[in-house]
This record gives C-alpha cells, structure tokens and sequence, in this order.
C-alpha cells in the first residue's frame, strides 16, 4: 500500500488522503480506517481520529483493538469516565490485554477511584495469560511497576498503547514492503494547536533535538523579560540538568518554589536534584514536605524509603512503607507505585524475620532487593561519605523545582 510507504516518511497529509480514498472505494476496508486513524493521530487531530475508530468499531464489534484505542484518544481528551469504560469493554472482549489493564487503573485511578484502580491492578497481576504474547505484556508491565522512576501520566508510549499494536499489524498485514513503518517510529502528537511563540513550548521542541544550552538561552530572555515566570524557571531547570550543570538546576528550582512554595512536583524534582549534588538530608526535608502538603503523593514516600534505606534507619524504613501504603494515592502513577511498595515492604519484613533483626534484614533487603525508587539524575557519591551542608557550595539553597 502506497500510503503505508508514505506514513513510514511521517508523510501524514498525503497517507491519510490515500487512506480516506481507500474507504472511499471500500467502505468495508478496515485497513483504511486503520490507516486513517494512525495519520490523524500522528498529526495530532484527535476529533477526526475518534471517529474513524468509531467506524472500526461498527466495523468489528466483537473485536479489542478498536476499543483500546479508542480508551487512548477518550483519555487524551480528558473523558477518563468514557475512556475506563473503552477500555473495560476491550478486556471483556480480551481477558488477555494486559495494556488494557494497566490504563484502566491508570485512569481510575486520574478519577479519584483509587480503590477500584488497585483493584483492576490486582486483577491484572493475579490473572493468568492464556497466551505467550500475553505473557510477554504482564512481564513488561511488572518491569515497569517495579522499576520505573518518576514519570509523567501525560505522556503515551506508543507501543504500550493498549489496541496501538493489533491496529498496526491490521494495517501492514498484507504489505510486504520492507519500508513499512514500524510502530517505534511513530510518535503521536497528544496536543493539538499552534504552539509558536511560547518561548516555554519552543525551548521543550529544542529540548526534543538534544539542543539543551539553546533552549536554556531562550528561557533566560523569556525570564528577563519576566522574573516571575515560574514555568520558564521550571523548564530552564530540565535543561540545566541535561547539561549536568545540576546546582544550577537547583537554583532554577528555588526560583520555582519562590513562586510556588507547595507544588509537590517543584518539591520532587528540588528533592532529587539535591540527592544527586549530595545532599541527602536536604532532599529528605522535601520528600517529608510533599508528603504534609499530599499525604497520597506515592513517589515522596518511595524516594523517602529510598534516602532511609541508604541510611540504614531500619525503623523509619518500615515507618515508611507502613505510612505510604495507609495512604491513598494521589499522584499519577500512584496506584501502581504503591503496589510496588507493598511487595517490597514484604519482602523487608521477609528478610527481617529470617535475618532475627529489622537492621539485619534491611542489610539483606538493600543487597539482595533495595529500595525501587531512583531520583532522575541518580544520587552522589552512594559508594562514599554524602558531604556535610557546611561543604556546600554556592551557599545555601532556598527552595525550588524541575
């Protein structure tokens, strides 16, 4: 299919119009519709995209992959009620969609239902796949319960995309071009509308290229122009630490904090900037921070564990995980993060009691498991002594964010 060749170059514009004449000639033509679907989501009109899957759906009723895509774009909209139940109808349709699973929780758990989001997590880890891709997905998954550092909710990786991938062998199925395009190649556009002119959207495209001290250059005459402008701070940070010029991501963070002094994600990112310029117990003031303002927030329990564990403070290890999993989550991704917790405080308790001692057992446990938390940046000087406050350069810092 000519139009296949076309969307592999991100030639969008003219695949769809292959694509629309595709349907034009076969109503029927699931390949088109699927087509069509992928072109407008890779140019971001999501409105269009929602209704050629409504077509598929018609179209395959009593398949899952019309649903699970639907479920993505419902979400990228901000419908998560219809996107739970887009994503409920796939997994009645296919016990085995793993990634159907997961986005479900994910999104009750964006709705407040947190109970029923670790309900639906649980359902998915405790279900048995019937088949050896299913299988496959489960373990993916558990990789990234487990391992995962901070992320955001608001970014789709492609290939976890529940239906993305039935769709796109729908789509290729009776091509046998070499240049077909492969799904890691294709990359979604989640927001529509014109974004020029934003020095903030322009430094995050340069940001994109790996053009790092250029977007920083950009966001320092957006700040000349307009000290208080928090997200440019914000963002400016990011830069300074891919840089890894981290104090001075530090100090782009207190700017943030300046302004907005509880944002619990400023705190986060302040907090794991400061483990990895070694400061620990800083970094431990904003995790306990975040936690007072979002008792639920999940990652400041998980990176607390993290900086106890290092410490080798047993007690308030254990206080710790007890304290996050008495907690309803509130973060994205929280739910998940605190099933992940679940195992690994049983697991301490675990190594506890064979080892007889809770210390003797965290030695184990931070040898043998540790603590699944990671700041972005990594930490300092984890083999050695962190450094006292009195050491630190630059003088002492406020506060501040990403």
């Amino acid at each position: 299919m000519e139009a296949n060749g076309l969307a592999s170059r991100g030639v969008y514009e003219r695949a769809l119009a292959l694509y629309e004449e595709a349907i034009g000639r076969d109503p029927g033509d699931e390949r088109g519709h699927c087509g069509a679907a992928v072109a407008l989501l890779a140019m971001g009109r999501h409105e269009e995209a929602i209704a050629r899957v409504e077509d598929l759906i018609r179209l395959r009723p009593g398949a899952a992959y019309p649903y699970g895509v639907m479920g993505c774009l419902m979400e990228m909209a901000g419908r998560n009620e219809d996107a739970a139940a887009c994503f409920g109808r796939m997994i009645e349709i296919d016990p085995d969609e793993m990634f159907g699973r997961l986005r479900r929780s994910l999104v009750l758990a964006m709705l407040g239902k947190n109970e029923r989001a670790q309900e639906c997590l649980d359902e998915m880890l405790a279900v048995e796949p019937s088949s050896a891709s299913a299988e496959r997905d489960k373990e993916k998954i558990i990789g990234i319960i487990e391992y995962d550092g901070p992320e955001k909710e608001d970014d789709f990786d492609i290939e976890l995309m529940p239906g993305m991938s039935e769709m796109w062998r729908v789509l290729v199925s009776k091509d046998d071009d070499p240049g077909l395009p492969e799904m890691s190649g294709f990359r979604p556009v989640l927001r529509e509308g014109d974004l020029s002119g934003d020095p903030v959207e322009e430094a995050s495209s340069l940001a994109d290229e790996g053009r790092f001290a250029e977007a920083a250059a950009l966001l320092d005459e957006a700040i000349s122009e307009d000290p208080d402008y928090a997200e440019a701070y914000s963002v400016k940070a990011m830069m300074m630490a891919k840089l890894g010029r981290h104090e001075e991501a530090v100090a782009c963070v207190d700017q943030v904090l300046r302004l907005r002094p509880d944002d619990v994600e400023d705190l986060g990112v302040k907090g794991m900037l400061l483990e990895r310029v070694g400061y620990p117990e800083e970094a431990l003031e904003c995790y306990e921070r975040m936690i007072r303002v979002a008792p639920g927030e999940m990652i400041a329990h998980h990176l607390k564990c993290g900086v106890l564990a290092l410490r080798g403070e047993a007690e308030k290890v254990r206080e710790c995980y007890i304290a996050a999993l008495a907690a309803a989550p509130s973060d994205g991704g929280g739910v998940r993060r605190k099933s992940a917790m679940r195992r690994e405080y049983r697991k301490l308790e675990k190594f506890a009691e064979s080892a007889g001692s809770l210390d003797r057992g965290l030695e184990r446990f931070m040898k043998k498991v540790g603590v699944g938390a990671r700041p972005t940046w990594g930490r300092s000087g984890e083999a050695g002594r962190p450094r006292s406050r009195g050491a630190r350069p630059g003088g002492r810092l406020r506060a501040g964010r990403r």
